[in-house]
């Protein structure tokens, strides 16, 4: 068996949300690797007073089947 063979048959065993997990995971590692992203950093932290906002906002928004705002979240603005 394959890597991906055994990272599949394991992730069919685990529930829904887990699986979402691994998925969310592993495009981190995607976005992680790639080079547009390094050279997104490095450039951005040559400057003073950037914000990690500022940062990755072009990657805000990607995120699927989330709230479009966590304040719409009341448990989470409960702090």
């Amino acid at each position: 068996m394959t890597v991906l063979e055994i990272a599949m048959q394991k992730m069919q065993d685990l529930p829904q949300q887990k699986q979402q997990e691994v998925l969310d995971f592993i495009e981190f590692l995607a976005l992680k690797s790639d080079s547009e992203f390094s050279d997104a950093i490095s450039d951005n932290t040559e400057k003073e007073n950037i914000s990690a906002r500022d940062v990755l906002n072009k990657w805000a928004g990607m995120m699927e089947d989330g709230p479009a705002d966590l304040s719409t979240n009341p448990k989470y603005m409960e702090g």
